[in-house]
């Protein structure tokens, strides 16, 4: 893997560890609570998390089969991914696109989440282990509404991304009906 995408990868995956680590200390009631009826809970939040890096997935991996024929980014990728991570970083709630929703059950085991995570992860590194220096730059990666980016410009979606909802699940563990542990 090249050394600047390792950085990135490793830091992904350092956030994606942290944040199994503190909900794995939440109970089954705690994981599954939604503060309202139309409220993701926090096991719903990682169930959207897996889905986006699964449609990021398979989108890459399609691009990738072709990638000397894919478009280098350019300046306006720069901007629409500096605009992109700094409207995540907003305290702003939004609904995420609908090509980013998965179907939302009403009860997740922790377990089954974090397995297919790590799952998901092994993917995107196999991804990132097939990227030579030329790669990095064609546009592989399709968010669903700001458009196509780089693996530079991905991971730092991936990153902002989970941040994002490290916030929602601050949110959610705020709530006052909260269960107790």
């Amino acid at each position: 893997m090249i050394v600047p995408v390792e950085k990135k990868f490793t830091k992904i995956e350092e956030q994606r560890r942290k944040l199994l680590e503190e909900i794995s200390k939440l109970t089954h009631e705690q994981q599954n609570f939604k503060p309202a009826p139309e409220s993701w809970s926090i096991a719903q939040v990682l169930n959207h998390l897996i889905y986006a890096e699964t449609n990021s997935v398979k989108y890459m991996q399609k691009k990738l089969q072709g990638v000397a024929a894919e478009p280098k980014s350019g300046i306006k990728e720069v901007f629409r991914s500096i605009m992109l991570n700094m409207f995540l970083r907003l305290p702003v709630k939004y609904k995420a696109p609908k090509a980013a929703l998965p179907v939302q059950e009403e009860v997740y085991i922790f377990e089954n989440l974090k397995t297919q995570w790590e799952g998901i992860r092994a993917e995107i590194k196999k991804i990132l282990d097939q990227l030579d220096a030329a790669s990095t730059e064609k546009l592989i990666f399709k968010h669903p509404i700001v458009g196509k980016f780089n693996i530079y410009q991905t991971m730092s979606f991936l990153v902002e991304h989970i941040e994002h909802h490290k916030k929602q699940i601050g949110r959610i563990k705020a709530e006052r009906a909260f269960p107790a542990a």
